[in-house]
């Protein structure tokens, strides 16, 4: 009833399953979602992408992409993420590739879109 936000992960086994939960999710009210690629097929990093772009217009609600390449063989590198980062809904990674200097190279090639969106606001 909306006394507590619920975030739902996003493990499917394609982009057609996961856009069918995703709006069945959506209408029970859920705030936001942490999405993976699909479990059963081996993406690329372009396909993820593209599958994180599908799960990002289809909830239109915030969405933490769950960069995990141990287990599901694909890494979204912070180059990606950097292409990824025109998605409005994309607000935060949940980075587990066991890379210590992962964070910080995220921090550096996408920076703080938050803060670089009210100074773009701010000088428009």
């Amino acid at each position: 009833a909306g006394r507590v936000p619920v975030l739902a992960t996003v493990s499917d086994t394609s982009t057609r399953e996961a856009l069918r939960f995703i709006e069945g999710a959506n209408a029970l009210g859920v705030a936001g979602y942490m999405v993976m690629p699909s479990v059963i097929y081996v993406a690329d990093a372009r396909e993820a992408m593209a599958n994180v772009r599908a799960m990002a217009g289809a909830a239109q609600r915030p969405l933490m992409v769950y960069n995990n390449p141990v287990a599901y063989r694909v890494d979204l590198k912070p180059e990606h993420m950097l292409e990824l980062a025109d998605c409005e809904y994309i607000t935060s990674v949940k980075e587990s590739t066991g890379e210590i200097r992962r964070i910080t190279e995220l921090r550096h090639t996408v920076g703080d879109r938050p803060e670089q969106r009210r100074s773009h606001r701010r000088s428009v």
